[in-house]
């Protein structure tokens, strides 16, 4: 591999009902090199999307709390920006959720994920692409 670290420096949103995931989240991302912003729904994703510019990647799970639904946010974060790569991340596998997964471009990460899978998704996406610009 051209490059060891493909997430150093990286910036990637969270958004994740259960604080316990986002700090493991936070702790496994941020130990492969990543910054992490984490939230727990649209509010702090919308937040964090416009404040964030260098944000290349957002992880979302797809059963929020308040019947909120992670495919709902993607719908509202990708007409802001276009630009990111999304992963669903879901211990769903109904027909349905894939088709909206679909529909938004957005990847469907099955739980329980394992960190190869989610670090294997997050090198493709990433390798290659120039790290955007200090805010």
């Amino acid at each position: 591999q051209l490059l060891t670290q493909p997430l150093t420096g990286r910036t990637i949103l969270v958004i994740d009902n259960d604080k316990d995931i986002l700090l493991g989240m936070q702790s496994l991302l941020g130990g492969w090199g990543a910054n992490v912003l984490t939230g727990t729904d649209l509010e702090d994703a919308k937040q964090a999307i416009k404040t964030q510019p260098a944000v290349q990647v957002a992880l979302i799970d797809y059963h929020l709390d308040d019947g909120a639904l992670g495919v709902d946010i993607i719908a509202v974060l990708r007409a802001l920006r276009g630009d990111l790569h999304y992963a669903l991340i879901t211990a769903d596998r109904s027909e349905e959720m894939k088709q909206q997964a679909k529909e938004l471009g957005a990847t469907v990460l099955n739980k329980p994920l394992k960190p190869a899978a989610l670090r294997s998704w997050l090198t493709q996406k990433l390798r290659g692409k120039p790290l955007p610009p200090s805010a």
